[in-house]
C-alpha cells in the first residue's frame, strides 16, 4: 500500500500540492489527472523520491518497489537492447556476463592470458565455475527473466534481430519504448507512469492495456490518452488548484460525475443566495417596524449562523476554440487514383486510391511508419507522388498541422512575430494578441521565441495560425499530442463544429471516436476505408476476427478482446501482431450471406422507386442513431461498477453490447449499400 499524507510543495510564492493525501492499495490502478501545469508530475517524483515535499509524508509498505517511468526517460547508451533489458535484474546481467567471457576464454585455443596453453586443471575450474554461474542464473529466474523479455519486447513493437541492436541506434520514440520495456521486466509492485503511450500506436497501445489489466501490481497513471484511461484504471484523481479530488471510476465516469457534482453545488449555492436576498428583503423592510423588531433580530441571528455555501470554482478550461468560416468547396474535395510513392527502395505506397466528399471527415490509423504522415504532407503538397493521380477539387483551401512543429514554425520568430507572419492583411497587434490570449499566450509570454516553447505551447501556437487563414480541408497530424485533456475536449468539439472537411491521423482514439465519420486503415501500401467512428471500426474489426491476436501477459497468460474464451489460445501470436505492425494483416471483407441479402433489399427498394429508397435511407438512419446511442449509454453503464450489483447484470449489459455492436454493423452496410443505389440512380 502507498499512503501520502498532508503533501505540501511550493515553488518559490507558487503552491503547487496543498495537504495532499492518497491511498494506492495493491493492484489499484488510479488515474492522475490534471491540467499541464498543475502539478502530476511534480506529484510522481515526490512519490519517487526525486523530490522532496516541503512537508507531509509518503508511507510505503514494508518490500514494496517504486518503478517510475518519467516523460523523458533515458537508457543506458553501448548497450545492445537484450542487455538493457537485463540491467533491470542488474545480477542476472552480471552472470550473464561472466557465463560470457568464460565462453569465450573455453573457445579461446585452450589459451591463458600469458598466451600459455591452459592446463587440465585449469580447464575443469572454468567448466565448474560456468556450470554454477548459469545454475544461479537459472535459481534466480534469469530464463524466466528472458521469456518475459521477449514477450515484452514483441508486445511493444519490437523484432527479433532488435535484440542484437545498441539502443543509441532507437530514435527517440523508441528508446522511450525501450524504457517502458525495462520497468515492466523489473516488475515493480507500484507503477508510476507519466504518459506511457507517447510515442506508442495504437497496436502497442492495446497490449499496454491488456498488460496492465492482467498484471497485479498497483499503478498511478498520468495519461492525456481518455480511451486508455477509461479502460485500464477503476478510479480517477484530479490535481486541481493544489488539491486532490477523488471519483470512484474510470475517466468517463469522472466526467459525467464532475459536472454532475458542479450542478448540484451551484444549484446549493444559487438556493442559499436566494433564501438569503428573501431573509434580507424583510429584515431590510421591517427593520424599523417596532412590532416586527424581534423577528427582525430573530432572523438576523440566523442569518449569522448559517454557514455560507461557497459558489463553486469554475475548471480552468483549455484554449478557446472556433475553426473561421470558409466558402464552400466542390463536391468531391480529394480524390486519390493509383498513387504511388517510395524513399529509395522502400514503397510507402503502391496504388493508394481515395475519394473524400465535402464534410466527412477521415481518421487515418495504422502502424507507425505505415505512411499516414506520409499521405497528409502529399495532400498538403508538401511531398509529391512518384506516379498517380492526387487532386484536390475546385475551391479547396488547405489547413496544415505538421506533426513536427519545426515544419510550420520558425524557431527564431517569436510567438507574436509567428502568429503575425499568417495573419490576414489587416490584422494588427491587438487583434493578433487577443487571438494568442485564447489559446494561453498572455502578457509577456508574447514575446517568448518559438524555439523555447514547450512542446504544449507549440502545439497551441500551431493551431492559432490555423485560425488566422479559413481553410475548408483541414489536414492534422497527431494534432493532440501535447495537449491537455481540456484542449483537447475543445478542439473535438471544435472539430465537430466544423464545416468543412478533416483528414487527421491520430493515435488518440477517444479523439478519433468523437470526431470522425469514417476510418482509413493505413498498410501494405494500400488504405482501406470503414464507414462510421474508431469504436464502430474496431468492433468490426474484432467481429471479423482480425483484431490484435493474444498478447503475452504477466505469467505467462494470453489476453485478447478478439477471444471469447472458446479457443485454445494457441495462435501464432508472432506472425500475427508482426502482421499487425507491417500493416500486412487482411482486411475484413464484409461476409457473403450479409452482402448478398442488402444488395437484394437494394435491388427490391431500386424498382420502387427514389422516393421509397429516400424513405427507407432515413428509417435506416433513424435506427443506427438509436443503436449508437444506445451502445454508449451501455458502454457508459459496463465502465460503471455501481451496475454490477445485482447478480446477472453485468452479463445482461455485455451481451446486449454485443448485440449491440452486431446490429449497427448490420445497419451501416444496408446504409452504404442503399447509398450507392440512390447515388448510381442520381449520377
Amino acid at each position: 500500500m502507498l499512503r501520502l499524507v498532508d503533501i505540501a510543495k511550493s515553488y518559490g510564492a507558487r503552491p503547487i500540492l496543498d495537504d495532499v493525501s492518497l491511498t494506492v492499495s495493491g493492484g489499484e490502478k488510479v488515474a492522475l489527472v490534471g491540467a499541464n501545469g498543475a502539478g502530476k508530475t511534480t506529484l510522481l517524483r515526490i512519490l519517487c523520491g526525486d523530490e522532496e515535499p516541503d512537508s507531509g509524508s509518503v508511507q510505503l509498505a514494508n518490500g514494496w518497489v517504486i518503478g517510475y517511468l518519467p516523460q523523458d526517460a533515458a537508457v543506458q547508451d553501448q548497450r545492445t537492447l537484450r542487455d538493457e533489458m537485463l540491467a533491470a535484474h542488474a545480477d542476472l546481467l552480471a552472470l550473464q556476463h561472466e557465463a560470457t567471457e568464460i565462453e569465450q576464454a573455453l573457445g579461446g585455443e585452450g589459451a591463458n592470458g600469458s598466451g600459455q596453453p591452459r592446463s587440465e586443471e585449469e580447464l575443469g575450474r572454468l567448466i565448474d565455475r560456468h556450470g554454477e554461474v548459469l545454475a544461479r542464473f537459472e535459481t534466480r529466474g534469469g530464463y524466466r527473466v528472458e521469456s518475459e523479455i521477449h514477450k515484452i519486447l514483441a508486445g511493444l513493437g519490437f523484432g527479433q534481430d532488435d535484440l542484437t541492436k545498441r539502443t543509441d541506434q532507437f530514435s527517440g520514440g523508441w528508446r522511450t519504448r525501450i524504457a517502458l520495456a525495462k520497468l515492466l521486466v523489473r516488475a515493480p509492485d507500484l507503477l508510476l507512469l507519466d504518459e506511457p503511450t507517447n510515442h506508442l500506436d495504437i497496436d502497442a497501445t492495446e497490449w499496454l492495456e491488456q498488460y496492465l489489466k492482467a498484471s497485479g501490481a498497483a499503478a498511478l497513471i498520468v495519461s492525456h490518452d481518455r480511451y486508455f484511461l477509461d479502460r485500464t484504471i477503476s478510479r480517477t484523481v484530479e490535481l486541481e488548484r493544489g488539491k486532490l479530488v477523488e471519483y470512484a471510476g474510470n475517466y468517463s465516469y469522472f466526467q459525467s460525475e464532475k459536472e454532475r457534482r458542479f450542478n448540484a453545488a451551484q444549484a446549493a449555492y444559487e438556493r442559499q443566495q436566494r433564501e438569503l436576498k428573501r431573509q434580507q428583503v424583510f429584515i431590510d423592510r421591517f427593520r424599523a417596524k417596532a412590532t416586527k423588531t424581534r423577528q427582525v433580530q430573530s432572523r438576523e441571528k440566523l442569518l449569522a449562523k448559517i454557514e455560507k455555501v461557497e459558489a463553486p470554482q469554475v475548471s480552468q478550461r483549455g484554449m478557446a476554440l472556433r475553426f473561421p468560416p470558409a466558402k464552400p468547396s466542390h463536391r468531391e474535395v480529394v480524390t486519390i487514383q493509383n498513387v504511388v510513392k517510395k524513399y529509395g527502395q522502400q514503397t510507402v505506397f503502391d496504388g493508394l486510391a481515395l475519394t473524400l466528399e465535402r464534410g466527412e471527415r477521415l481518421a487515418l490509423v495504422g502502424p507507425n511508419g505505415a505512411g499516414k504522415s506520409t499521405m497528409l504532407r502529399m495532400l498538403a503538397d508538401v511531398e509529391h507522388p512518384d506516379r498517380g493521380i492526387l487532386m484536390l477539387g475546385a475551391g479547396v483551401t488547405v489547413g496544415y498541422y505538421a506533426q513536427d512543429q519545426t515544419e510550420v514554425l520558425n524557431v527564431g520568430r517569436t510567438v507574436l512575430e509567428e502568429a503575425w507572419s499568417a495573419a490576414p492583411a489587416g490584422w494588427g497587434e491587438a487583434a493578433i494578441r487577443t487571438l494568442l490570449g485564447r489559446f494561453c499566450f498572455t502578457g509577456d509570454d508574447a514575446h517568448k521565441l518559438v524555439g523555447v516553447l514547450s512542446g504544449g505551447e507549440k502545439a497551441r501556437l500551431a493551431i492559432a495560425r490555423l485560425l488566422l487563414q479559413p481553410a475548408n480541408l483541414l489536414l492534422l497530424d497527431e494534432p493532440t499530442n501535447h495537449l491537455d485533456l481540456s484542449s483537447r475536449e475543445e478542439l473535438e468539439n471544435a472539430l465537430r463544429q466544423f464545416q468543412g472537411t478533416v483528414v487527421m491521423a491520430s493515435h488518440d482514439r477517444y479523439f478519433m471516436d468523437r470526431v470522425a465519420t469514417k476510418v482509413g486503415e493505413v498498410g501494405n501500401g494500400r488504405l482501406q476505408v470503414y464507414l462510421g467512428a474508431y469504436s464502430s471500426y474496431r468492433d468490426r474489426r474484432i467481429a471479423a476476427g482480425s483484431a490484435s491476436s493474444p498478447v503475452s501477459m504477466p505469467g505467462g497468460a494470453a489476453a485478447s478482446e478478439a477471444q471469447d474464451g472458446s479457443g485454445d489460445g494457441k495462435s501464432d501470436a508472432k506472425s500475427a501482431n508482426g502482421a499487425a505492425r507491417n500493416g500486412t494483416a487482411d482486411a475484413p471483407a464484409r461476409p457473403a450471406q450479409s452482402d448478398r441479402a442488402g444488395r437484394a433489399e437494394a435491388e427490391r427498394l431500386r424498382k420502387r422507386g427514389p422516393a421509397t429508397q429516400e424513405r427507407e435511407l432515413g428509417k435506416i438512419e433513424t435506427e443506427l442513431t438509436r443503436a449508437t446511442t444506445r451502445k454508449a449509454e451501455v458502454e457508459a453503464m459496463l465502465a460503471d461498477p455501481a451496475h454490477y450489483g445485482e447478480p446477472g447484470a453485468l452479463e445482461a449489459l455485455a451481451e446486449e453490447h454485443a448485440a449491440l455492436v452486431v446490429r449497427i454493423g448490420e445497419l451501416e452496410e444496408r446504409w452504404a449499400l442503399l447509398a450507392e443505389e440512390i447515388e448510381a440512380l442520381s449520377a
